[in-house]
C-alpha cells in the first residue's frame, strides 16, 4: 500500500511500520504471536495511509477475527478521517499516529480493554473466540466463530474508538503545535532534513520533552523575542532583493505573513486545524511571491567572527522570566552564528555544570531540545562558572572565543586564583567578555571582569527591542 499526495510525496505502509518507533511496540511481547502483530500493523498502516483492500471476509475474520469489527467503526468516524487527512500532509504523522493506536489496537484484540462489563455474555463469547486466534494448540474444528454481525458489540466498539481516536486527536494538536514552534526557533537552515530530524527526536522521546508540550506560552514568548532582536537588528539600509513589495507568483513556504485567504481558513476551522499546521510544517502554504526593494538590516563593520561561549545562569532566581529572556538571548545568537560556521558552547550552571553544544550537527536536534526544556532552579555558583569559562577557553578550537555571561546579576565572584589567572588569560587572547543582565539595574560581581554590559527589564523587552540588536551586533 502506497500513498501519494499531490505534490509526489510517496509514503509506504510497509516502511512506516519499519521505523523504529513502530518496531518498538511491535517487537514487545503480547499473546498475539509476533508475526500475527506484524501482520496487524500493516493492515492498521494501510488503513492510516488508504484503504486496506479486503478480499476474503471470512478468511479474514479466521485469521485476526473482531479486527474486522475495528476496521469497519473506523471507516465510518470522522476523527479517523481527520487523521488520515493529517498524514497526507506530513511523512511524520503517520508514525506519530500509529505509534499511539497501534497499542489500542492490540488491547482491543487481546481483551485488555474494559469492553466486556457493558455486555458480559455477548463480548466474553466474542472475546473466547478471539483468544483462541492466538492459541496455536486449540483444536481447529473446537474454534468458535468470530461473528462480526453482533451489533451490540459494534456499538460499544464504536464508542470506545470514539474516545481513543479523540485522545489522539488532542494529544496531536499539542504536538504539532509545539513542532511549528520549535521550527520556529530551530537555528537550522530552515525545513530541510536537519528539522525533519528535530522533529522525529522530539515525537521519538515525547516522555522527556513532555515539558514542552506544557509550556506552549513560554516558547512563543521566546519566538516573540527573537523576531524583535533580529528585526531590530543594527540600523537599516536600501538594496534590491527578491521579496518584500511587488507580487511576482504563488510559491510554496511556511510564511505565514504572506499566506492565501485560503489556507487561513483552515487556521481558523477547530477540525481542520492541525492540517495547517502540518503543511505549515512541511512548507506547503500557498503563500504569494514577492520582489522589489527591501530593507537590509546591519551595517557593514570589520569584526572577527569566532566563536562564542555562553554562560547560562540557572539559579533558582532565573526561574520564569528571565529563563525565557535568557534562552531566546543565547537562541538569537546562534542563529545568527550558524549560516558563518561559527560555534556557540552553551555551559549551563548552578551549583554544578552542565555543556551544550548548538552547532554540533550530529546531535544538534537533541542538544537544542534538551536546552529548550532544561528547567531552571537550585542554588549558584559563579565561581564554578567562572572555572568552566577558563577550561572552555583553553581548549583549541575555543581559544580566544568571546565569552558572554546571561544572568540577573546576583553574582559573586571571590575566588583570587580564578581572578588573576582570568585576568591573564583574557589579555593573552584578546576574550571579550558580554554580560547580559535580565530584570535587575546591577551585574554584581559579573562587572568586575565584563568589557560590555546590557541591563534588559520587562520594560526593554517590551518596548526597545533595539537593545537586543546592538547586543547581537556586537557579538558578530
Amino acid at each position: 500500500m502506497i500513498m501519494e499526495d499531490d505534490l509526489g510525496t510517496r509514503v509506504s505502509a510497509a516502511a512506516l511500520i519499519e521505523s523504529q518507533e513502530i518496531r518498538d511496540i511491535i517487537s514487545r511481547p503480547r499473546k498475539i504471536p509476533r508475526k500475527r502483530r506484524e501482520e496487524i500493523a500493516l493492515i492498521a498502516a494501510e488503513e492510516l495511509l488508504g484503504t486496506h483492500e479486503i478480499k476474503d471476509h471470512r478468511s479474514f475474520i479466521d485469521n485476526y477475527g473482531i479486527l474486522l469489527n475495528l476496521l469497519v467503526s473506523l471507516r465510518s468516524s470522522d476523527l479517523w478521517q481527520r487523521l488520515k487527512d493529517i498524514s497526507r500532509n506530513n511523512d511524520l504523522m503517520p508514525i506519530v499516529i500509529l505509534r499511539m493506536f497501534l497499542p489500542f489496537v492490540y488491547d482491543i484484540l487481546e481483551g485488555a480493554l474494559d469492553l466486556k462489563s457493558a455486555l458480559p455474555e455477548e463480548v466474553d463469547r466474542l472475546f473466547k473466540a478471539q483468544e483462541q486466534l492466538w492459541d496455536e494448540d486449540v483444536d481447529e474444528e473446537k474454534k468458535e466463530d468470530v461473528d462480526p454481525s453482533q451489533a451490540i458489540f459494534d456499538e460499544v466498539m464504536r464508542d470506545t474508538l470514539k474516545g481513543k481516536l479523540s485522545e489522539i486527536n488532542i494529544n496531536l494538536q499539542a504536538d504539532i503545535r509545539v513542532m511549528e514552534l520549535l521550527s520556529m526557533l530551530f537555528p537550522g537552515k530552515g525545513f530541510d532534513y536537519t528539522v525533519r530530524e528535530l522533529h522525529r527526536e522530539f515525537l521519538a522521546n515525547l516522555e522527556d520533552y513532555a515539558d514542552l508540550v506544557k509550556r506552549n506560552d513560554d516558547l512563543q514568548r521566546i519566538v516573540d523575542i527573537i523576531g524583535r532582536m533580529e528585526m531590530e537588528l543594527g540600523s537599516k539600509r536600501e538594496s534590491k532583493t527578491a521579496g518584500h513589495s511587488e507580487f511576482h507568483s504563488i510559491r510554496l513556504s511556511n510564511d505565514i505573513q504572506r499566506m492565501l485567504p485560503s489556507e487561513l481558513m483552515n487556521l481558523v476551522d477547530v477540525d481542520l486545524e492541525p492540517i495547517f499546521y502540518a503543511k505549515f510544517m512541511e512548507s506547503k502554504l500557498m503563500t504569494y511571491q514577492l520582489r522589489g526593494k527591501d530593507k537590509v538590516s546591519g551595517i557593514p563593520q570589520d569584526r572577527r567572527k569566532g566563536p562564542v561561549v555562553a554562560m547560562v545562569d540557572t539559579s533558582g532566581s532565573m526561574f520564569g522570566e528571565p529563563e525565557v529572556i535568557a534562552k531566546a538571548v543565547v537562541l538569537a545568537i546562534v542563529r545568527r552564528m550558524i549560516p558563518e560556521g561559527r560555534d556557540v558552547k552553551v555551559i549551563l550552571f548552578s551549583t554544578a555544570t552542565t555543556e551544550i553544544s548548538l552547532t554540533d550537527r550530529r546531535k544538534m536536534g537533541k542538544e537544542f531540545l534538551d536546552f529548550l526544556s532544561y528547567t531552571f532552579g537550585g542554588g549558584t555558583d559563579f565561581n564554578i562558572a567562572l572555572r568552566e569559562g577558563l577550561r572552555s577557553l583553553r581548549e583549541g578550537e575555543w581559544q580566544g572565543a568571546d565569552l558572554m555571561f546571561v544572568s540577573d546579576g546576583y553574582s559573586v565572584l571571590n575566588d583570587p586564583a580564578h581572578m588573576d589567572e582570568w585576568s591573564v588569560l583574557k589579555s593573552a587572547n584578546d576574550v571579550r567578555v558580554f554580560s547580559i543582565i535580565i530584570n535587575n539595574d546591577n551585574a554584581g560581581g559579573l562587572s568586575e571582569i565584563s568589557d560590555h554590559i546590557y541591563i534588559l527589564d520587562e520594560e526593554t523587552i517590551q518596548d526597545k527591542g533595539g537593545e537586543y540588536g546592538r547586543l547581537i551586533g556586537d557579538l558578530i
